[in-house]
């Protein structure tokens, strides 16, 4: 690990890679007419993973 990765913490892309596990599910519900917010809110729930909605809309921003 670099001086710069201490300082900087985790590496970039990582909240990205944790939604390509659930991407389907994120763009059906998406599709359902769920909000990024909504959708951010139902993967801490019941994915455990803490992601924004500005995330969550990224995400789904590149992935349709």
């Amino acid at each position: 690990m670099t001086v710069d990765e201490d300082l900087l913490g985790k590496p970039r892309g990582r909240k990205h890679n944790q939604l390509d596990a659930f991407r389907e599910e994120v763009l059906r519900l998406r599709e359902a007419g769920y909000s990024f917010e909504q959708i951010a809110n139902w993967l801490a729930d019941k994915k455990k993973v803490t992601v924004t909605s500005m995330t969550v809309s990224r995400f789904v921003r590149k992935n349709q």
